[in-house]
């Protein structure tokens, strides 16, 4: 026995590893790399007949850790932009007009009201006064609607979104469009059940390149957005992402793809190329 303590419980006292819970070390704090620094005082004092001291409580910041995915709707995990272009331009081509790729590729992301591009006006000057809108109007929305029922998931959505479900890394859709859109694009591409929450447009005060749509995906995932990426096709929704403070990933499209994407923190010519290790190390890094 030593100062009062049987020897066979004096001889052998041995630290038990910490508990982590909440993001925080019990049982052990972390100093010069040894998490079991405390344990010597600890140990010292049992020894002696002290009550060890209570271990400080030291949270561990995981602030890299990638815990959730966002995706922009239009044009990422569907080509819904691609059909309106081309049917603007089979009108356009059968007046003899060229209808340019360049300036509809700025509309790309847009929400309802932020276009101010005016594509009747061109058409209205080569048929005359015989000109209908309206008539216009129909025909471009018979197309597309034809065309968006055809919709598919982009190349590459399927494998990640797996990928993500596979590492238990919840994933959400953050779009400029409104809740009835997307709701109708997610279910003709059999999308609906892969997103666990769906933010858009008409829920929020500013819509994309403000930060709303983001922030508020990230709410209702219940993760901080530092610790989500966002996967964006358009500079403006890659804005929006990164004002929110997300890891940014762009992936372009045949109509943005002339556009400068300098806030993505990575960009990939396809979602296809895309590996999530590879995604967990570059979010980890940045």
């Amino acid at each position: 026995m030593a100062n009062g303590i049987p020897a066979h419980r004096a001889v052998g006292v041995r630290a038990s590893r910490p508990a982590v819970h909440g993001g925080a070390i019990y049982g052990g704090a972390i100093h010069g790399g040894n998490i079991y620094s405390q344990f010597s005082d600890a140990h010292a004092s049992i020894i002696a007949g002290i009550p060890p001291p209570v271990p400080e409580l030291r949270h561990v910041t995981l602030s890299t850790t990638l815990l959730g995915a966002i995706f922009d709707c239009d044009g990422l995990l569907a080509d819904t932009e691609t059909p309106d272009y081309d049917a603007w331009r089979e009108i356009y081509e059968e007046q003899g007009l060229r209808f340019p790729i360049e300036i509809w590729a700025q509309t790309v992301g847009s929400a309802k009201g932020q276009s101010q591009n005016d594509w009747h006006t061109p058409l209205a000057e080569v048929i005359g006064p015989g000109y209908d809108p309206d008539a216009i109007e129909a025909r471009r929305h018979a197309f597309y609607q034809t065309a968006i029922g055809r919709l598919t998931p982009m190349p590459g959505v399927l494998a990640l979104l797996d990928a993500l479900d596979e590492a238990n890394i919840p994933c959400a859709v953050a779009s400029n469009s409104d809740r009835a859109w997307v709701d109708r694009v997610l279910a003709i591409t059999g999308l609906t059940p892969r997103f666990r929450v769906i933010a858009t447009a008409d829920e929020v005060e500013h819509p994309k390149p403000a930060p709303d749509v983001y922030l508020l995906a990230a709410k209702r995932l219940g993760i901080p957005p530092e610790h989500c990426a966002a996967f964006e096709d358009s500079p403006r929704g890659l804005a929006a992402a990164h004002a929110a403070g997300l890891f940014t990933v762009a992936v372009p499209t045949a109509l943005t793809k002339h556009f400068a994407f300098e806030q993505a923190h990575h960009i990939v010519e396809s979602l296809e190329r895309l590996v999530l290790k590879e995604l967990q190390m570059r979010h980890e890094n940045r």
